[in-house]
């Protein structure tokens, strides 16, 4: 009987990750620089989906453009690993300091 529990836990973990990754595959969050001048939308991939730049900001000079769009990318990787790191636990049932953080799983 313990070994079919075990096992049985081992597919339901299994089922609660592959959804987990699921949604993860489908996880999309925007965020904005300090300023609100630039927008980021970024999926859970980490990959950039979209970035808006205020026409104004483009008159402010390259280094002013450049550190706001280091901020809102910043901003969105924060929240995306955030939203990972949310996910993840609740498929596991395990919270914070999770010990599949050393599976190197994107924002763990």
């Amino acid at each position: 009987m313990f070994g079919l529990d075990i096992l049985k836990k081992a597919q339901e973990f299994q089922a609660n990750m592959a959804k987990a990754k699921e949604e993860l595959a489908r996880l999309t969050v925007t965020e904005q620089s300090d300023n609100g001048l630039v927008q980021i939308e970024m999926n859970g991939k980490f990959e950039v989906l979209s970035l808006t730049i205020d026409p104004s900001l483009c008159s402010q000079g390259e280094g002013v453009l450049s550190l706001q769009i280091i901020s809102a990318t910043n901003r969105a990787s924060e929240k995306v690993r955030e939203e990972a790191a949310k996910l993840l636990e609740k498929a596991t049932g395990m919270g914070p300091g999770n010990p599949l953080a050393s599976l190197g799983l994107p924002g763990f």
